[in-house]
């Protein structure tokens, strides 16, 4: 899952020149109000954060985040990947964009793929998704593709608090069962 590609995006593993997409990225407003503050504050800090915290992903578990490229101007555009969580019993989607590439489509032609990639390569059978309940356009995002609010969340003891925890299943006799 080194390289992957959509109609109009390339997502790439990240490299140590992201450092400065990073240190924009992890500094938005939407990331510190609905993922959190990293605590990424220089170029140094972002290069520390690619080699300590994006970069092991790839190699202990082969997922991770990718750097999500326009596929015609190589411009940076975002995060997407499929992380795996100490708290889940099966693989996270997450995902995040710069403001500038909010609202044009990025993340609802990508999400699709990275599910198919979960489903079909990994062959989980689920896909979670933790959302901040104020995050209105990435539960919509979800909801357009088939994730729930998963069932039993106080199952998972170490979920964040306040955070809501989605799932789509591979079976879709399984989905969203109420």
């Amino acid at each position: 899952m080194n390289k992957l590609s959509s109609e109009r995006y390339l997502y790439r593993d990240a490299l140590i020149d992201d450092a400065g997409f990073f240190l924009t990225l992890l500094n938005d407003e939407n990331w510190l109000r609905f993922i959190g503050d990293r605590n990424v504050q220089t170029l140094l800090d972002a290069e520390g954060f690619i080699v300590n915290q994006v970069k092991p992903m790839y190699s202990s578990y082969g997922l991770g985040m990718k750097v999500i490229c326009n596929k015609q101007t190589g411009e940076r555009l975002g995060l997407i990947g499929l992380l795996k969580r100490d708290y889940l019993d099966s693989i996270d989607l997450g995902y995040a964009l710069l403001q500038s590439a909010r609202g044009k489509g990025v993340i609802a032609e990508s999400v699709p793929l990275f599910t198919n990639v979960a489903f079909k390569e990994i062959e989980s059978t689920k896909l979670y998704a933790t959302v901040d309940p104020d995050n209105c356009a990435s539960i919509r995002i979800l909801q357009k593709n088939h994730f729930c609010l998963a069932p039993n969340p106080e199952a998972f003891a170490d979920l964040p608090c306040g955070i809501m925890l989605y799932v789509r299943y591979r079976n879709e006799h399984d989905a969203c069962k109420t």
